[in-house]
């Protein structure tokens, strides 16, 4: 399956139909999430920025996109933790000017390029950067991602693409960017997602939920555990697949996944003490026992 091509420029284009928009508006709306989240969002612009919605015990309920449009702010994540989001949100909402709704006007877009682009990809020969384009984000120097009118988006006709879906979490792998997803609320800090290397945690912010734990975790230094990238040789299955040594002690387990038959790239929660080392195998009861090789991220653990 080819993705949707323009005819006017080399960019193919593949909507992101598991992400969810949640807009944020009223005179409340930036200082109710900046109690809440763990980036700094009066920064946020025409600058986007990754972040996550924390528990008083800095456990992660949501990780999200975030960027102004308009005058509102914008939380992009994936579909299937909406609900669960807009709960945790909705409690602490009660004494804020704040409205929260679905964003159903507006669609998350991938774009794919063939050649390197600094900050905005070729854009369909109908497309009008400032009329129908809500936020241009960039994820490699050959993808981005497009926040485009609903309207605009049927009328590019674009559709459903498992093409455009693998392309899109495979970037995501390797640019070592990890979200959560149905049965990963509050299982992980921050730190443990390399949120901190992305840009996603703010540490000169002040409070918000669960930020003691987090500041705590990150001043004392005591994480024994980061995120790592490695392949294996075939699919597994997300929700039974550990890390193990040579002699069967679990040291990690797997967090996001390529969609593919294999090889395949992983993200997974990776004990220090572990990583790098040669007898390390990824253990799933449908894939059995299969030899990690470690890859690199493109940005550097402390």
């Amino acid at each position: 399956m080819s993705l949707t091509e323009s005819s006017s420029d080399q960019s193919s284009y593949s909507p992101l139909e598991h992400y969810a928009l949640l807009r944020f508006s009223g005179p409340d709306a930036r200082s109710f999430l900046q109690g809440q989240c763990s980036i700094d969002i009066n920064k946020i612009g025409t600058q986007g920025s990754f972040g996550c919605h924390c528990n008083a015990k800095g456990r992660v309920i949501s990780s999200f996109y975030a960027a102004q449009v308009g005058d509102d702010i914008i939380l992009r994540l994936h579909r299937d933790i909406c609900d669960l989001a807009v709960l945790a949100f909705k409690k602490y909402m009660i004494f804020s000017k704040v409205e929260l709704t679905i964003c159903d006007e507006l669609q998350a877009v991938a774009v794919f390029t063939d050649e390197p682009g600094p900050n905005r990809p070729a854009l369909h020969g109908s497309i009008t950067q400032g009329a129908d384009i809500a936020h241009v984000h960039q994820i490699s120097s050959t993808v981005h991602e497009l926040w485009l009118s609903t309207e605009q988006s049927q009328k590019l006709g674009l559709q459903k693409n498992k093409l455009g879906a693998k392309l899109w979490q495979a970037t995501l792998i390797q640019q070592g960017i990890a979200e959560i997803q149905k049965g990963q609320s509050e299982v992980f800090l921050p730190q443990e997602l390399n949120y901190q290397l992305i840009g996603a945690v703010d540490f000169k912010k002040g409070c918000y939920t669960g930020q003691e734990v987090i500041a705590r975790l990150h001043y004392r230094g005591q994480l024994k555990k980061h995120m790592r990238r490695i392949e294996v040789a075939s699919s597994i299955d997300l929700n039974s697949a550990e890390l193990c040594d040579q002699y069967g002690k679990k040291v990690g387990q797997a967090l996001q996944t390529e969609d593919g038959s294999g090889p395949v790239q992983l993200l997974c929660l990776c004990n220090d003490e572990a990583y790098q080392k040669d007898e390390i195998y990824l253990n799933e009861a449908r894939a059995g026992q299969q030899k990690v090789r470690w890859l690199n991220l493109p940005y550097a653990i402390p």
